[in-house]
C-alpha cells in the first residue's frame, strides 16, 4: 500500500501474469504487419480437341478473370496449349474453378509464388526506409 498527497491509501494493483497463449499471441500480433499481400503465377495446360481454338479457353473466362493473363504459349515437354496467369490466391482459385467447369481437358494446373512480386516489393520497402533514414539523419543535423 502506498500513500497519496492527500493522505490516503492506495492499494498497489497487483498484475496477473499472462498465458502462454497471450504471450505467443502478443508476438504473433507483432509481426502481422510484415507479411505482404503475396501473388501467384498459374500455369494451365490444355489438350484441346481439333474443333477448339488455340485462345477458346481464356476466352471462355470471365472478363474480371481474363484480364489476368499473362502469357500463352505450347509446352516444351507435351507440345499442348498453356497460359499463364498472375494476381492473387483467390484470383487463382476463381480461374482454376472456372476451368474446372469449362468444356476443355485441362491436362496440368502449376501455382508457385511470383518471386518478381516479392523482389519488388522489398526493393520498395528499403527504398521507403533509406528514404526516411535520410530524413531523420537531415531532421538531427537541423537540430544542431
Amino acid at each position: 500500500m502506498t500513500k497519496t498527497k492527500t493522505n490516503r491509501v492506495r492499494a498497489s494493483v497487483r498484475k496477473t501474469p499472462k498465458t502462454l497463449r497471450e504471450l505467443n499471441t502478443g508476438k504473433m500480433n507483432a509481426v502481422m504487419s510484415k507479411f505482404i499481400p503475396a501473388r501467384y503465377d498459374l500455369h494451365a495446360e490444355f489438350a484441346l480437341t481439333g474443333d477448339q481454338d488455340l485462345n477458346d479457353p481464356v476466352d471462355f473466362l470471365p472478363r474480371n478473370l481474363s484480364r489476368l493473363e499473362v502469357g500463352a504459349g505450347y509446352c516444351m515437354m507435351t507440345g499442348r496449349r498453356d497460359f499463364h496467369f498472375a494476381g492473387t490466391e483467390q484470383q487463382m482459385k476463381d480461374i482454376m474453378r472456372q476451368f474446372c467447369s469449362s468444356p476443355f481437358k485441362v491436362i496440368r494446373f502449376c501455382v508457385y509464388p511470383d518471386g518478381d512480386h516479392f523482389h519488388d516489393y522489398n526493393d520498395g520497402v528499403l527504398e521507403a526506409q533509406a528514404a526516411r533514414a535520410q530524413r531523420r539523419a537531415k531532421a538531427k543535423r537541423a537540430k544542431r
